[in-house]
C-alpha cells in the first residue's frame, strides 16, 4: 500500500514538471492589432476578418469655422484578414489622396515565458499605396510609380505586467512622387498603461 502512494506522488510531480516546460505566449500587450493610425504588435488570430473604419481629424485650433477639427477629416475603411495567428494582410481605402494600401504582417517572434523565454515580440509589416486621386493639370509627374508609396516597419514590443507594455516602432517610408525617392525614418515608442 505504502508503494503505491509513492507512486501517485511521483506522477503527480511529473505532471507538475511537464507544465514547467511548457512554453505561454505571452498576449494582450495592447487591446487591439491598431493603435491610433499604427500597426501594434498584437494580432487578430486566425480566419479573423477584421473590418475597421479609421478617422483622422483636422486641427482643433482652427475653432468653430472648422468644426474644431471635423470637417478635415479623413478616413480610411480597411480589411485585415489573419492567415494564421502569426501572418496578417490586409486593404484599405483612404479618403486622403484616393489612396488605396495593402500590407502585410508577420511575427516571427513572440514574447513568452516558459522554459523558453522570449523577452520581446517582434512584428514584421511591409505595405504599399497608390494614390487614386486625378493629378492637377499642372503636375509634372503622372506616371502610375508617381502615385506610390512604400513601408517598412520593425515592431519590438514587450508586456512588462498588467499595467505596462511597451513598443518600439520604427518605420521605413519612400514615396516615389518625386525624381528622388525620399526615406523617411520615424521611431515611435507606444505605451499602454492600465490603471
Amino acid at each position: 500500500m505504502f508503494a503505491q502512494n509513492v507512486a501517485a506522488q511521483d506522477d503527480l510531480l511529473a505532471l507538475v514538471d511537464s507544465t514547467d516546460s511548457r512554453q505561454e505566449p505571452v498576449t494582450g500587450a495592447f487591446k487591439s492589432s491598431r493603435v491610433i493610425n499604427g500597426h501594434s504588435m498584437e494580432f487578430i488570430g486566425r480566419n479573423v476578418l477584421d473590418v475597421r473604419i479609421l478617422h483622422r481629424f483636422g486641427v482643433i485650433k482652427d475653432g468653430i469655422g472648422e468644426l474644431f477639427g471635423l470637417d478635415q477629416a479623413s478616413m480610411r475603411l480597411g480589411f485585415d484578414y489573419g492567415i494564421t495567428k502569426n501572418l496578417t494582410i490586409g486593404i484599405g481605402r483612404s479618403t486622403l489622396a484616393k489612396e488605396l494600401d495593402g500590407f502585410v504582417k508577420y511575427r516571427p517572434l513572440q514574447q513568452s515565458k516558459g522554459k523558453r523565454n522570449i523577452p520581446v515580440s517582434v512584428v514584421l509589416v511591409a505595405g504599399s499605396t497608390i494614390a487614386t486621386a486625378r493629378f492637377s493639370p499642372d503636375t509634372e509627374h503622372t506616371a502610375t510609380r508617381h502615385r506610390m508609396a512604400y513601408y517598412t516597419q520593425v515592431i519590438i514590443g514587450r508586456k512588462f505586467n498588467d499595467l505596462f507594455s511597451l513598443q518600439l516602432s520604427p518605420l521605413m517610408y519612400t514615396e516615389t512622387r518625386c525624381r528622388l525617392l525620399p526615406i523617411l525614418m520615424i521611431l515611435t515608442p507606444l505605451a499602454s498603461v492600465r490603471g
